[in-house]
């Protein structure tokens, strides 16, 4: 009997580490609802507010096409901006999604807290440090969403002809990393 109880305490500090940090990392708004090929641009701006950059394609160009995407993609050519889209059916991969025609890009910068998109590792160091990294990643977690709250988070939108929802990327496509980070 006592083993039994000892092997549901171990279950249960195994199951549950990494959980406080990923939950506070998971929580807040979302933006994945306007992922969704019938929305329009006037929801996602009634939603997240005006673009703080906007530039439009005519005619239509494939994201990968584009002057900002290149332009991000040459900053680091082994890693390209990954383009996603959450409720597309049928669920495209990186590669296609990349190649979606858009008539226009909008980069918004929504302040608040906001969920992470990724909250998988936070769980997975959890538990391979049985609880300890928890205790290491929460700060970080929470100066995240401070950050967040008070310089708000960066989401590129592109939509089609149409004013219909075609794809995201998690950040600002618009400003180059290396110059920002750069020292002039």
């Amino acid at each position: 009997m006592r083993i039994l109880q000892y092997l549901v305490a171990a279950l249960g500090v195994l199951t549950t580490t990494g959980c406080v940090s990923g939950i506070i990392a998971g929580s807040g708004k979302s933006y994945s609802h306007l992922e969704d090929p019938k929305v329009k641009v006037t929801q996602v701006r009634k939603e997240l507010g005006d673009p703080i950059f906007s530039r439009s394609y005519r005619p239509p160009k494939r994201i990968s096409e584009t002057e900002i995407y290149r332009d991000r993609a040459a900053e680091y050519p082994d890693f390209p901006p990954v383009v996603i889209t959450e409720n597309r059916s049928p669920r495209l991969s990186y590669r296609e999604m990349r190649n979606q025609y858009t008539a226009l890009c909008e980069v918004y910068n929504p302040h608040g807290w906001y969920a992470e998109r990724e909250t998988q590792a936070y769980g997975m160091v959890g538990a391979m440090t049985l609880g300890i990294g928890d205790v290491a990643m929460m700060p970080g977690v929470l100066a995240r969403k401070g950050r967040s709250m008070q310089d708000g988070v960066f989401v590129t939108f592109w939509y089609d002809s149409n004013g219909n929802y075609v794809a995201t990327y998690s950040g600002d496509i618009s400003a180059p990393r290396k110059k920002a980070i750069t020292p002039e």
